[in-house]
């Protein structure tokens, strides 16, 4: 499902709130699915400014993901996995080849900055 709304940064202790309420309203199964597959919502919401940010930036150059792929040398599930918050498929280089294809170094940067435990924690670069 996609946001509505562009998120510029979402705190750390939002994030958490927010995975902590998701959790309470899909009920206790859920929450040990989320155990068991490393799934960490707060995670998701916390990543959310940077998806937002690369898929608007791709659509504002009138690309598709499979023209971004060819253009800037990342594969097509590793760009879909970044505008979707996978971080299973997620990589350092692919996400910072993208990013830099983008352009959107500087505002990564100042992301990076304001989120440190959650790049430290998902391998994620630093620009």
């Amino acid at each position: 499902m996609a946001w509505k709304k562009k998120i510029d940064s979402i705190s750390p202790e939002l994030a958490h709130e927010l995975g902590e309420m998701v959790l309470d309203e899909l009920g206790p199964a859920f929450r040990e699915l989320s155990r068991k597959f490393n799934l960490n919502i707060a995670d998701l919401f916390q990543f959310t400014p940077v998806s937002q940010q690369c898929s608007g930036k791709r659509q504002k150059l009138g690309l598709d993901v499979k023209e971004a792929a060819k253009q800037s040398g990342v594969p097509q599930y590793r760009i879909k996995a970044i505008e979707e918050g996978s971080f299973l498929y997620i990589t350092p280089e692919a996400l910072r080849t993208y990013l830099c294809f983008l352009g959107l170094e500087k505002w990564y940067r100042d992301w990076a900055l304001k989120n440190k435990k959650l790049v430290k924690a998902k391998g994620l670069p630093i620009l």
